[in-house]
C-alpha cells in the first residue's frame, strides 16, 4: 500500500533569516563602488570584512541549528555547509558533531568536511579528529573510495600501533581481482612509502611468497616505489629476488623520512572541498541568498526500475549487476521510508522479463540471475522494455513526494523504428512525472598497469563523450551489424532523456572478464582487475539519480553528500577472499535465441497507460 503524503516540507530558515542574509550582503556593487562617505573612518576593505564576518557569524548559527534536526540528510548538509567557512567555529562545531552523531554517512560528512580543511587543523583540532576515527574504523565505517581519505589521513602522521593493525586488516581483506579494490591497494602502496616504516614493507616482502596474496603484495610494493619488471612478465620467483634485491638498496633511503608530526598540515580535500579563506569570501554570491532555503531532504517514496539489454555482449554487465543490485537497494533504503528496485530485461525478438517494484533484495538478485544474455544484438526490444516498466509495477500515486525513476542500460544505439515506438511511451512516462536516465556503455580500455594513471580519488575521472555518430562508433563492438549505420544512432538516448527531464550518462566499461573478485579462465593467473572509470557504472548512476531525486536546484550540496553515501554503501555488496588456485569458468553468454530463430519484434503497445 502506498504510504500517504508526507507533511509539507519546512524550511530550515524563516523569511526573517532570508531577509538577515540579505542585509548582511547587502546589494551587488556597481562596476565601480564610490568610496566610503567621509569622515566614517573606515576603508572598503573594512567594512566588506566586517560584513564578511556578519554573515559568516549568521551562517554558523544556521547551521548549528540545523545540526539539531532529526533527518540525518539535514544534518550532513549542515556539515557540507561548515565545510565552506574557514573559521575556528566550524571546526569546532564539525569536530563536536563528529563526536555526537548516530548515523554512519552523517558522520563521514563530518570527517570529511574535516580532512578538506586539514590544513586549519590545530594539533587539538587533530587529536580529537584522529580519536573519533579510530572509533569510525572499528565500526568498518570506511568502504569503497573512502578508504583512500582514511589512509592519506592516517599516514600523514609517524605509524603508530592502531593504524599499522588498521593497515594489515585491510591487506587481508583486499582482492587485487576485485576492481573496487584496486584504487585502496594503490592508496595503501601510497600510504607505505609515507609511513617509511621497514617492518611494513618486509611484511609485504613476505606475502609475495603465497599465491593469494602475492599479487595484492606486489601492486602495494610498487606503488610505494618498488621497480622492477611485474611478477606476470617475470615469473614469481625472479619478481620476489627482484624486489628484495630493490629494497637492499632502497632500505635506507626508504626509511630515512618518516611524516612530521604535523603532517596533517599537507592533506588534500577528497569530497568537499577546501574552505574559502575569508579574504576571497564573496559575500554578493547568490548562493548565500539560497543557502538555507533548501527544504527536507528525505524521501517518502522512490522507486527505480533498471531496464537492462541482455544481448550477448552485455552478459558481464548483468553479473556486476548481480551484485551491485545490493549497493542500490542500501542506498535507496538511506535516502527513502520506502525503496523499491524492479527489473526489466530485455534482449532480441521482443523478449522482456520484468520483476515489478519490490523491496526484496532476494528477489532481485535471483531475478537478475535468470538473465541469459543471447540474441546477436541488433533489435533489442527498447521499446517493450520501456512500456513493461511503465505499466507492470505499481508506482504510487502522481505526488511530489513521490519519485518514478527508470534507467535504460544497453551498449547499443537503438535503432530508428525502436525510437519511434519508444518515444511515446517516454512522453506518458514523462506525463506521469517519470525521469529516464539513459546509460549507453561504451568499451574502455583494460589497464593492465593501473599506476599508469593517476589515483582517482573521487571516482569521478572519465573520458570524453565517446563518437556518437549515426552509427555505433565508441560502442561495445557490435555496431556496423544488421541494421547498419544509417538505421540507428545513440543521440536517440539524449532525445528520450530529455523528453522526460532525465539525462544522459555515458559509461566506459573495461572490456574483461575480471574484476569481480574472482579468477576466470583463460586469464593467465597473473592479471589484476581493471579500472573503471569514474567509479563504476553503478556509482556514477546512483550519485546522479539521488541528487535529481532530493533536489538538482542544490547539487552542489547534496552531490558530495550521496557520493559519500554511494561509497559507503559500497560495503553491501558481496566481498569474496582473493583466490588464485581455483580458476572459475569464464561467464559465456547463451548462445541461443530464447525467442527462437529469426524471431521478429512486434510492435510495442503504448495504450495502456502507467499505474
Amino acid at each position: 500500500m502506498p504510504i500517504p503524503p508526507r507533511k509539507r516540507p519546512c524550511r530550515m530558515m524563516p523569511l526573517a533569516a532570508a531577509a538577515a542574509i540579505a542585509v548582511l550582503a547587502g546589494p551587488a556593487p556597481p562596476a565601480e563602488a564610490p568610496p566610503p562617505a567621509a569622515g566614517s573612518g573606515q576603508s572598503a576593505e573594512e567594512i566588506n570584512a566586517r560584513l564578511v564576518g556578519q554573515l559568516v557569524d549568521f551562517l554558523t548559527a544556521e547551521y548549528s541549528k540545523q545540526l539539531l534536526r532529526p533527518g540525518w540528510m539535514t544534518r550532513a548538509s549542515a556539515d557540507v555547509g561548515f565545510s565552506r567557512l574557514p573559521t575556528e567555529e566550524a571546526t569546532k562545531c564539525l569536530l563536536d558533531h563528529l563526536r555526537k552523531e548516530k548515523h554512519p554517512v552523517a558522520q563521514l560528512v563530518a570527517w570529511q568536511a574535516l580532512l578538506g580543511r586539514a590544513s586549519i587543523l590545530s594539533a587539538e583540532d587533530f587529536r580529537a579528529w584522529h580519536d573519533v576515527t579510530q572509533k569510525m574504523i572499528t565500526a568498518g565505517q570506511f568502504q569503497g573510495d573512502l578508504r583512500i581519505g582514511l589512509l592519506e589521513m592516517l599516514s600523514s602522521v609517524p605509524m603508530t600501533q592502531t593504524s599499522r593493525t588498521h593497515f594489515t586488516r585491510l591487506f587481508a581483506t583486499t582482492n587485487s581481482l576485485d576492481s573496487r579494490d584496486i584504487p585502496a591497494l594503490v592508496a595503501m602502496g601510497h600510504a607505505a612509502r609515507a609511513w617509511a616504516d621497514a617492518g611494513l614493507v618486509e611484511t609485504l616482502l613476505d606475502h609475495l611468497r603465497a599465491p593469494a596474496t602475492a599479487y595484492r603484495a606486489e601492486l602495494v610494493l610498487r606503488a610505494a616505489g618498488a621497480g622492477g619488471r611485474w611478477a606476470r612478465d617475470v615469473g614469481p620467483e625472479a619478481a620476489q629476488a627482484q624486489y628484495r634485491d630493490w629494497w637492499k638498496e632502497a632500505r635506507a633511503a626508504f626509511t630515512a623520512a618518516p611524516p612530521p608530526a604535523d603532517g596533517w598540515r599537507s592533506l588534500k580535500p577528497q569530497y568537499l572541498p577546501a574552505p574559502t579563506p575569508l579574504g576571497e569570501f564573496d559575500r554578493f554570491a547568490e548562493k548565500w541568498r539560497k543557502e538555507l532555503e533548501l527544504g527536507d531532504l528525505g524521501l517518502a517514496l522512490m522507486g527505480i526500475s533498471i531496464n537492462i539489454d541482455c544481448s550477448r555482449s552485455m552478459h558481464m554487465e548483468l553479473e556486476r549487476l548481480k551484485r551491485d543490485v545490493s549497493v542500490m537497494m542500501a542506498a535507496l533504503a538511506m535516502v527513502a521510508k520506502e525503496p523499491r528496485i524492479a527489473i526489466t530485461l530485455f534482449t532480441t525478438g521482443g523478449v522482456t522479463d520484468t520483476l515489478p517494484l519490490t523491496t526484496n533484495l532476494d528477489a532481485l538478485v535471483a531475478h537478475i540471475g535468470k538473465a541469459r544474455s543471447a540474441g546477436v544484438g541488433t533489435e533489442e526490444e527498447w521499446a517493450g522494455g520501456l512500456l513493461e516498466a511503465l505499466t507492470r509495477s505499481a508506482w504510487g500515486p502522481i505526488e511530489p513526494w513521490n519519485r518514478r525513476v527508470i534507467v535504460l542500460i544497453s551498449d547499443e544505439p537503438m535503432l530508428n523504428w525502436q525510437f519511434d515506438l519508444a518515444l511515446p511511451v517516454v512522453k506518458k512516462a514523462a506525463a506521469s512525472q517519470f525521469r529516464v536516465y539513459c546509460v549507453p556503455l561504451h568499451n574502455g580500455p583494460v589497464i593492465d598497469d593501473p599506476l599508469s594513471v593517476p589515483l582517482d580519488r573521487t571516482g569521478s575521472r572519465v573520458s570524453p563523450p565517446a563518437s556518437r555518430g549515426g552509427g555505433g562508433g565508441g560502442g561495445a563492438g557490435k555496431a556496423g551489424k544488421a541494421g547498419g549505420k544509417a538505421d540507428r544512432s545513440w543521440d536517440h538516448y539524449t532525445t528520450i532523456a530529455n523528453e522526460s527531464g532525465g539525462a544522459v550518462i555515458e559509461v566506459r566499461v573495461p572490456n574483461s572478464q575480471l574484476g569481480l573478485g574472482r579468477l576466470v579462465a583463460p586469464a593467465r593467473g597473473s592479471e589484476l582487475a581493471p579500472l573503471y572509470e569514474g567509479g563504476g557504472p553503478v556509482d556514477r548512476i546512483l550519485t546522479r539519480v539521488l541528487t535529481d531525486a532530493i533536489n538538482p536546484k542544490y547539487a552542489d550540496r547534496i552531490e558530495p553528500l550521496m557520493k559519500i553515501l554511494v561509497a559507503y554503501c559500497q560495503g553491501a555488496a558481496r566481498s569474496l577472499p582473493e583466490d588464485r588456485a581455483t580458476v572459475h569458468p569464464p561467464m559465456k553468454p547463451e548462445q541461443v535465441n530464447p525467442a527462437g530463430k529469426g524471431a521478429k519484434n512486434p510492435p510495442a503497445k503504448v495504450d495502456k497507460g502507467a499505474k
